[in-house]
């Protein structure tokens, strides 16, 4: 049974008007900004990366998108959406591995949008990925141009201030036998971590020496707490991040048959890896190696025992008739 964060709910955002607009600029130009290969999230651990895998294949050389290929897509789809498609990494990932002939995809961030077709172009895949800039919150007005045989969204929805309109939307373009892949964050809104949440990561950051808790996204700081933040400081600062990820699997539930879930921890391991992740050179280090691993284990046991829940999940799910 998946556990419930027990939270107060938290102040919506208006999906309109000037407010809006503003908010969506700083979306807009966040999204616009090349990673430039640091490494600070738990998603960009090999160590890690093996252990999200186990979660979801049983294996931890197979990926979230080898066991889509693998349970419903052995014979690429003809035609396939990303929904907040970002710089295009997803996109040229299915066509590489034939999970879907072509691809459309779009972003709220025209920067991004233009980093992902010179990428899709540069990989000669320019014919085969189609981008438009559009809102998610105003999908009705980007006149998506085709039924679609299989959907993406992965680590999108959550940064939806209108889901359950998205969603909607999104049903009516899926063909008849459509399917929709959801790849999320559905832990506490807006950040809302909980104690138990914040007691154990905070537990296993005393473990790490001083070095390796440098925080890379601000230089000359040490990362030794993690605690909960504003909500003040997420309008402010971080307006659209999980403003909704805690309606995503109750909207999912009744908007699609849900065919597969395959949750995979995060929990602690996001909160306590993120801006530090790249100061750990677990494939290299044993040092390193071993105090990701101790991570790993005491998340792992931490949910299998039902004392915290997992904030991640792989969703396999098909259109209603």
């Amino acid at each position: 049974m998946r556990l419930i964060h027990k939270l107060k709910s938290t102040p919506s955002i208006p999906h309109s008007g000037a407010d809006y607009e503003r908010m969506a600029d700083r979306e807009r130009a966040l999204w616009g900004v090349e990673k430039g290969g640091r490494r600070l999230s738990w998603f960009d651990s090999p160590l890690l990366a093996r252990y999200i895998n186990r979660w979801i294949t049983g294996s931890p050389k197979q990926d979230w998108l080898d066991y889509v290929k693998i349970r419903c897509a052995q014979k690429p789809a003809p035609r396939g959406l990303n929904v907040g498609c970002g710089q295009g990494e997803l996109e040229r990932l299915i066509i590489r591995r034939r999970v879907a002939e072509c691809m459309d995809g779009f972003d709220i961030s025209p920067a991004a949008v233009e980093i992902a077709r010179k990428k899709a172009d540069e990989e000669g895949f320019g014919d085969r990925i189609h981008y438009f800039t559009a809102d998610a919150n105003a999908i009705e007005q980007s006149n998506l141009p085709r039924d679609y045989d299989i959907v993406f969204a992965s680590m999108s929805l959550h940064h939806f201030v209108r889901l359950e309109h998205c969603l909607d939307h999104l049903n009516r373009r899926l063909a008849p036998r459509g399917l929709l892949i959801v790849n999320e964050f559905v832990g506490p809104d807006r950040f809302q971590w909980t104690g138990d949440q914040l007691n154990a990561v905070n537990r296993l950051l005393d473990c790490f020496p001083r070095e390796l808790k440098a925080n890379l996204r601000n230089p000359g700081e040490i990362k030794n707490r993690v605690v909960r933040p504003s909500l003040k400081y997420m309008k402010e600062h971080m307006a659209f991040e999980a403003v909704c990820s805690q309606r995503i699997l109750p909207a999912l539930r009744e908007r699609f048959h849900i065919l597969e879930q395959r949750d995979y921890g995060g929990t602690v391991l996001q909160l306590l890896f993120e801006a530090i992740m790249g100061n750990f050179d677990e494939e290299e280090c044993r040092e390193h190696a071993v105090l990701v691993q101790m991570a790993a284990v005491a998340e792992e046991l931490l949910l299998k025992s039902g004392a915290l829940p997992h904030d991640h999940t792989l969703i396999i799910a098909r259109k209603k008739s």
